[in-house]
């Protein structure tokens, strides 16, 4: 396996690792909203905060079929680390 492809596949998975990151945090803001006295809920807020983490995740989804498409291109059959479903 050349270098550059080792570099892409590391590369793709900081680039999970940091969405899976910022997918906890909007899950974070999204309790907190939701944990808020009544006077103060913002059910908008609350909702951007969901659709973000939605985001997050499947960008990170995208990533990891990235790596797997490098790896089926290079006949890696391992897919460890690599989440189905």
């Amino acid at each position: 396996m050349s270098n550059a492809i080792k570099d892409e596949i590391a590369r793709l998975r900081a680039e999970k690792k940091h969405f899976l990151k910022l997918a906890a945090q909007a899950r974070e803001t999204a309790r907190d909203l939701n944990a808020a006295p009544i006077g103060r809920k913002d059910p908008i807020a609350r909702l951007r905060a969901k659709d973000r983490e939605a985001e997050y995740r499947a960008s990170a989804r995208r990533c990891d079929e990235r790596i797997a498409e490098w790896k089926a291109q290079l006949g890696i059959t391992s897919t460890k680390g690599v989440k189905h479903g």
